[in-house]
């Protein structure tokens, strides 16, 4: 080893990495202003200042502090101190935009694969390229040519693989002759000149604090000031790397020690403490196990973390020196969610010092619905309704004013415009949303919202066509990237000038507006490439592309209170108790992230680190994290892969694993979930009600039922309803309860229906009266009728033109098999109003339904019914082997009875089905329409006429019951059916939630779901 080296010195992981700076700092014979400490971040500079000022809060003499760099801003500043000409940092689209010409001039010049690449093709693979260039610059790497490389990547990749030795020398050569540059250039031109930059240091003593492991441009800088002596290489590990070989140091330390061996230094020094740490000598092989916290998902984590930091603030009363640590940036908000704010001495200071994606922002999820609008856009102005109504949805827009602290005008306008966008066809013309939110308005859903159908203000009306130029006008196909920055600039100035007010009551939103408007439009306004047309395609990509890339920061402003980081920023920070939230295998040690351009197995080829040395790097942080912490709980999960951030499921991280490992190897058997230190997150088990809660009759509802009794008859649709589910048809036809309008983008069936019935209404209405069969209907006829019926309908509009055409094909398909299979017979109706009425306990209840048709068929009356769906006719039997007595006998007035009550009708709905057919013969025989004549209830019956299925008719009760059973039926039967489920009705003390397949369809199923109270 060079005698004249730097030391190598090394504070245990359980010490206070910041005590021991500045006892470093301090018991130094130098004065504190001479000294350089160099971060691998910038979070520990605070931390260090605030300790040293802590320590000499005592002292009357005055002192400079010691300069405290980054390593990255170390860097950059020693580029602009070099003796050669500066350069212009410029931005990545550039960057992008050189290599892609670097490319196509290669193609030209002897690589024939990367000719004529369109500028849409090669912006992914310029993104990775651009990276690989930048790590490799970063890295003090010059890259070699790697052929032969088809059978690892895709042929573009391997192509440009091929190149790389020259796609590297034509960027360097074209940077260095524009005068340009970029953040990993400088650093990769700093290390070659590193004696020159090292000059310009000016402080004689320089301290390279906490680095693990370093790029490849830092290592070159720091051994050069380590081997002349300058630098003192302070790590702060495993105390076994100072022990020799009587312990062992953990295997996250290799890369410390293959950073000592190829620098030759020798075995680390231990820093002597003022305050040595209690488990400071513990060995390697002895680490502390902390307390496990598992759940099942990300929720269950924070429940547990809400749960224990509300346990430390009621026994302590605040929240300072605890850390929660989260994996992933985009845990941030949930875990903001659940911190405990508020205490009773007051509240909670919260230091975030991690940046959120901006791309998970509101923003950007509103300039995502913008460019999904144009994507999914039929044409110019047209749009689909779902996408401009998540469009109106977005809270932003709703929260527009006209100045600051006036009332949110465009709320009322937009739910106008929901209820029509609901009840209108797929595709929306922009021209037509303002007179659609209008009419909405004047025409409200519910009668609470009529306060809102006033005349409205012009200046409303012209905000909201400001709103719709901004976000969808202005959004059509923009053919440059200045256009899209002049684009967004729209945007941005209309939520400034009409939220401002919401940008003060939500920070983290208006600078996510400030990144967009300071960092993002910049980099589009002033691409070299900003003038070029291009394809809306690539514009869009380029825009997410830039808003994944950014970052909302937050001052990590003042080091008091609960502190909230992520896990590289918890790097040397002393902690006292530490929450460590989702410690799983794909955030610890994390996946190696799938590069097309160059798989991790190819990295090493190139001398760039692997998926290995991040895991090492991530370990090494891990676990000194825990062993520097007074006190460690870890929340993970466990469960099957998936994909997702809230609601998957994850594996432990290895790193768990180890030490729950290492516990086990200490009590010499398996660890159980739930058994400390692994802890399971529980909460209590409920089984899913499958009860179903009914309607209660209360006297207001009682008088509702009789009510309508009394107005109006009742119809066979009504008693259908009833008979399979109580409590929804009194919602849905009493109640007038229904679901949410919604466009039927693949198809109505009801209104299907409608149109058959109108067509065979319009063919058979100039055929009645006269004998006819299958010879005279014409199916061509027949299935033109249907067309031209259908294209008269509003349906039409709301179909896309392949649902459209495939209706029109099976409406032809099986209209021609009714048309072949048409009995002989002699319509005597259409659409015959039939009235009756039934004694209910000597009320008279009044009866109404429709028929489709009446026909006479060797003197027998039919009632048919087309059907164009499912088909449910009564059981054969059900006539004769049914508890009639039962039913007649049934009267309701207590619980007892109501229960008997409403087991007979769920016998009776699972075997009559359906009461229409019964309904149509009891009318028909007892009020017969005039063209029908007299009517002999021996020869009287109804069937289903079943059109999706060759139209086949299917009788009520066929040719095979007898004349006196059929009239017995009719006069006993049927009437006694009838009264029962109109006694029912108005008798029972809570109509029945029936559960069946109607459930899944049913606008009102929520509110019957029993739960558990």
């Amino acid at each position: 080893m060079r005698t004249h080296c730097g030391r190598v010195l090394l504070i245990p992981w359980q010490a206070d990495a910041m005590r021991a700076l500045a006892d470093l700092l301090l018991d130094a014979p130098r004065p504190l202003h001479e000294h350089l400490v160099i971060f691998p971040h910038r979070r520990p500079q605070r931390q260090l200042l605030d300790t040293l000022a802590a320590r000499l809060s005592h002292s009357t003499v005055p002192m400079r502090a010691p300069r405290i760099l980054a390593g990255g801003e170390l860097l950059s500043r020693l580029r602009g101190e070099l003796d050669i000409a500066p350069a212009v940092i410029v931005s990545r689209l550039d960057r992008i935009h050189l290599l892609q010409q670097i490319v196509t001039s290669l193609g030209m010049a002897g690589f024939p694969a990367l000719r004529d690449v369109s500028a849409e093709t090669f912006f992914p693979w310029g993104v990775r390229l651009e990276s690989l260039l930048e790590e490799c610059f970063m890295a003090a790497v010059v890259p070699q040519a790697l052929e032969h490389m088809e059978e690892e990547v895709d042929p573009f990749a391997a192509s440009l693989l091929a190149a790389l030795d020259a796609v590297y020398a034509a960027y360097v050569e074209t940077l260095d002759a524009r005068g340009w540059s970029t953040p990993g250039y400088d650093a990769f031109l700093v290390a070659q000149q590193v004696e020159e930059a090292a000059a310009h240091i000016e402080e004689p003593s320089i301290l390279l604090a906490g680095f693990d492991d370093c790029s490849g441009v830092e290592e070159i800088l720091f051994r050069h000031l380590w081997e002349q002596g300058r630098a003192d290489l302070v790590l702060h590990a495993d105390p076994a790397l100072a022990d020799g070989a009587t312990t062992t140091p953990h295997w996250s330390q290799g890369q410390i020690q293959e950073l000592l061996a190829r620098w030759g230094a020798g075995r680390p020094e231990r820093v002597p403490l003022s305050a040595p740490e209690p488990d400071a000598d513990e060995a390697s092989d002895e680490l502390r196990i902390p307390t496990l916290h598992e759940g099942y998902d990300l929720h269950s984590q924070l429940s547990a973390l809400a749960e224990n930091l509300r346990a430390e603030l009621a026994a302590t009363g605040h929240l300072d020196g605890v850390a929660v640590v989260i994996s992933e940036p985009a845990m941030l908000l949930p875990v903001l969610h659940h911190l405990p704010l508020h205490s009773d001495s007051g509240g909670v200071d919260v230091n975030i010092s991690l940046g959120y994606p901006l791309a998970r922002s509101s923003l950007a999820q509103l300039l995502e619905l913008c460019m999904t609008l144009q994507q999914h856009a039929a044409g110019p102005g047209l749009y689909h309704w779902r996408d401009l109504l998540a469009l109106i949805r977005h809270p932003y827009l709703k929260m527009l004013t006209l100045e600051e602290g006036s009332p949110q005008v465009l709320r009322p306008l937009f739910h106008g415009l929901e209820r029509r966008l609901r009840q209108g066809a797929p595709m929306v013309r922009r021209e037509d949303l303002a007179g659609m939110a209008l009419a909405g308005m004047q025409h409200p859903a519910h009668p609470a919202q009529a306060a809102q159908a006033a005349p409205q203000d012009p200046l409303h009306l012209d905000l909201l066509e400001r709103v719709f130029s901004a976000f969808l006008t202005a959004w059509e196909q923009p053919p440059t990237l200045g256009r899209l920055a002049e684009t967004l600039h729209g945007c941005v100035e209309l939520l400034l000038h009409h939220g401002l007010g919401l940008w003060r009551r939500f920070p983290m939103d208006g600078e996510g507006l400030h990144r967009l408007l300071h960092q993002v439009l910049p980099m589009l306004s002033g691409a070299t490439m900003r003038d070029e047309p291009c394809p809306t395609s690539l514009l869009f990509t380029i825009l997410r592309t830039l808003l994944a890339e950014e970052r909302v920061p937050f001052e990590a402003e003042p080091l008091t209170g609960l502190q909230v980081l992520g896990v590289l920023e918890a790097r040397l920070l002393p902690v006292k108790q530490l929450h460590l939230v989702g410690a799983t295998d794909d955030a610890l040690p994390g996946r190696p992230g799938a590069d097309p351009l160059l798989p991790d197995p190819l990295r090493r080829l190139l001398g760039l680190p692997d998926a290995w040395r991040q895991e090492r790097r991530q370990a090494a942080v891990f676990f000194r994290c825990l062993e520097s912490a007074e006190s460690a709980r870890l929340y993970t999960q466990t469960g099957a892969a998936s994909s997702g951030l809230l609601d998957e499921k994850k594996r432990r991280s290895r790193f768990v694993e180890e030490m729950l490992w290492r516990a086990e190897q200490k009590q010499g058997r398996l660890l159980q979930p739930g058994e400390p230190p692994l802890l399971r997150v529980q909460f209590p088990s409920v089984a899913p009600g499958q009860d179903r809660r009914g309607l209660p009759a209360t006297p207001a509802l009682k008088d509702l039922v009789a009510a309508r009794l009394r107005s109006r008859p009742l119809s066979p649709t009504f008693l259908d309803a009833y008979l399979h589910c109580p409590a929804r048809c009194i919602q849905e036809h009493l109640l007038k309860l229904k679901s949410q309008d919604e466009v039927k983008e693949e198809g109505d069936m009801a209104a299907v229906g409608e149109i058959v019935h109108t067509t065979l209404q319009t063919y058979f209405g100039e055929r009645c009266h006269r004998p006819m069969g299958s010879a005279d209907v014409d199916p061509q006829a027949l299935g033109d009728l249907f067309a031209q019926t259908l294209a008269r309908h509003p349906l039409a509009e709301a179909l896309r033109f392949d649902h459209r055409t495939a209706t029109i094909l099976a409406g032809r398909k099986r209209l021609g098999d009714y048309a072949a299979a048409f009995p002989e017979t002699t319509i005597l109706a259409l659409e015959s109003q039939l009235r009756g009425v039934i004694d209910v306990d000597g009320a008279q209840v009044r009866l109404a339904g429709r028929a489709d048709r009446m026909d006479r068929r060797d003197g027998w009356l039919w009632v048919l019914d087309y059907k164009t769906g499912s088909v449910k006719l009564p059981s054969r039997d059900i006539w004769d082997n049914f508890p009639w007595a039962d039913l007649d006998a049934w009267r309701g007035g207590d619980p007892e009875t109501d229960r008997e009550g409403d087991a007979l009708l769920q016998q009776l709905a699972d075997r009559l089905r359906s009461v229409q057919l019964p309904f149509y013969l009891h009318c028909a025989a007892q009020t017969p329409p005039a063209a029908a004549g007299d009517v002999d209830p021996a020869q009287l019956d109804a069937a289903l006429v079943d059109l999706a299925r060759g139209g086949q008719e299917l009788p009520l009760f066929g040719p095979h019951l007898e004349a006196e059973d059929r009239a017995f039926i009719l006069r006993h039967r049927i009437p006694v059916l009838l009264a029962f489920l109109l006694r029912h009705l108005q008798t029972v003390a809570v109509h029945a939630a029936i559960p069946g397949d109607g459930c899944r369809h049913c606008p009102v199923s929520a509110g019957c779901l029993s739960r558990a109270d």
